[in-house]
């Protein structure tokens, strides 16, 4: 490590398990895990999982974005969206990448645009 260099800190990891209805918006890098209930808008940067057992009713802007749970709006990521095979996601999606495991359900519509 060089002198007036601080070493890279891995990037902060948060869980939210509770019910919340809202807005989120995180200008620093985070690992995001929303387990809950969450109603409103999300703006991560980082990683954003929604959980198995997860409910979601928002517009979600993201860096990459992996989904276990059920979503109600648009999702929008600038890297990449993972949609996890008990996914179940309603409204339009916008990335450059989409993963979709088998059982996954997606009912809207996907835009794949360039990073």
């Amino acid at each position: 490590m060089a002198l007036g260099r601080k070493a890279e800190e891995p990037p902060r990891r948060l869980e939210v398990d509770a019910s919340m209805v809202g807005s989120l918006t995180f200008k620093d890098p985070v690992n995001l895990q929303i387990n809950g209930k969450f109603e409103g808008s999300l703006e991560t940067k980082g990683a954003l999982w929604i959980g198995e057992k997860a409910q979601v009713q928002a517009t979600i802007h993201g860096e990459e974005i992996s989904i276990a749970g059920s979503v109600q709006g648009p999702v929008t990521a600038t890297r990449r969206v993972e949609l996890l095979s008990t996914a179940r996601v309603m409204g339009k999606v916008t990335t450059p990448k989409l993963i979709v495991q088998e059982g996954a359900l997606l009912h809207g519509s996907c835009d794949m645009v360039q990073e």
